[in-house]
């Protein structure tokens, strides 16, 4: 029965972490733990509310417990290279995300992610690799469409960075970056 009080502490927690209420879904999720401390789902909410809060050693040691109790559990790899990026390593954080997504090939944040690593480490090739995957999941993500843009364009692919941030612009057309960086790229294009 516990671990049904867990469980419905949680459902509780998920909701109010989905509504923004940050420190009531805490608060109920460390319950949820006092009962069952070994809830991997628990563990990893609790992990990304730390992430959120700016805590990223908290949030990494939650999610390698989560980790130490469900191997498989690729948003707990995802998020756990997010949080290795943010104390600065990057190389391990890559890593995690490749793991989150050899785990789960269809895991757009992972995949968007792990782009965002790689084009700031400087390795464009597997940024637009990673971006086209997540776009072959979810062909019409603007944050997608942007950052391959991006990536495009650093790559002097003028023509298709333009096409890429049209892409972003026709699901986000109130984006004033997204149309900066079309006109960025429009500009270089003319310039050429």
């Amino acid at each position: 029965m516990q671990f049904g009080l867990s469980a419905s502490l949680f459902d509780a927690a998920y909701g109010h972490h989905q509504a923004g209420r940050m420190a009531e879904a805490e608060n109920l999720v460390r319950q949820s733990l006092k009962i069952d401390p070994r809830n991997v789902d628990s563990l990893h909410l609790l992990g990304v509310i730390a992430g959120q809060a700016g805590r990223s050693e908290a949030s990494l040691e939650l999610f390698d417990q989560a980790l130490a109790l469900r191997p498989d559990f690729a948003s707990a790899h995802a998020n756990r290279g997010v949080a290795l990026l943010a104390l600065g390593r990057a190389d391990d954080g890559i890593n995690a995300l490749r793991q989150s997504v050899d785990l789960r090939p269809d895991n757009v944040p992972g995949l968007y992610n792990l782009g965002n690593a790689l084009a700031t480490a400087g390795d464009l090739g597997g940024a637009e690799a990673a971006y086209r995957q997540a776009l072959a999941v979810q062909p019409g993500s603007y944050l997608v469409l942007n950052n391959l843009g991006k990536v495009l364009q650093g790559q002097g692919r003028l023509d298709e960075a333009i096409k890429a941030f049209q892409g972003a612009l026709s699901s986000q057309p109130d984006s004033p970056d997204i149309r900066q960086n079309l006109n960025e790229a429009r500009r270089l294009a003319n310039a050429q």
